[in-house]
């Protein structure tokens, strides 16, 4: 189920939740067949219905949560600032959105240093956080296009092999002698993942 988040959900105010108490409230479904979807939130042991959505409205509003999230989660990034311990405890790692400003990015690192425990190089100058900070964000970058240029490198290899009689489904280049020529690399994959399943439902590979 997704989760919804009130904070700013006037309705929510209105229902006299304090915005300290908002829990996220979740999506109830009310039967199958339905066709108004229930956003509510419990307080004070009660159930308070904040709104009636219909369901294409709802799949727009989880649509909407589900491709930021996604975006959030590509732009995700780990920063190694310093071990801790002598490696004796996990690392001073920040972790975080790294197209954020730098500097936001900075002072945030400067806090982990500063604020965890047994750190083993917490006094270090602006510059080394940055020089990090600015690393990590060309990783990114790069990986970006790097993965652009893999799609782009398959998408070439695919379209060579069709031009080439290849054949998806006898994974040769038959040019239709099989007598079932398909066209569409999915049909490949398709039999791949049919195969895993009955190698994982009788343990046998034929």
């Amino acid at each position: 189920m997704v989760e919804i988040k009130w904070k700013t959900d006037d309705a929510a105010h209105q229902a006299g939740i304090p915005e300290q108490e908002l829990t996220g409230g979740y999506v109830t479904f009310v039967g199958k067949g339905v066709k108004v979807v229930r956003f509510s939130e419990t307080y004070d042991n009660k159930s308070i219905c904040l709104r009636l959505d219909s369901r294409p409205a709802l799949a727009a509003h989880v649509a909407n949560i589900e491709a930021a999230e996604k975006a959030l989660k590509q732009r995700t990034v780990e920063i190694y600032l310093s071990s801790r311990g002598w490696g004796d405890y996990s690392p001073c790692q920040w972790w975080g959105d790294i197209t954020r400003d730098e500097g936001e990015i900075l002072r945030e690192c400067r806090t982990l240093l500063g604020n965890n425990q047994d750190v083993d190089e917490p006094n270090q100058s602006d510059d080394q956080i940055l020089a990090k900070i600015r690393n990590a964000r060309k990783k990114w970058e790069d990986r970006g296009r790097r993965e652009k240029e893999r799609a782009e490198a398959e998408a070439e290899d695919i379209r060579i092999k069709i031009k080439n009689g290849f054949c998806f489904n006898c994974g040769s280049y038959c040019y239709g002698d099989c007598g079932n020529y398909r066209t569409d690399p999915f049909v490949q994959y398709q039999k791949k993942l049919q195969q895993a399943v009955r190698e994982q439902i009788f343990g046998i590979n034929d």
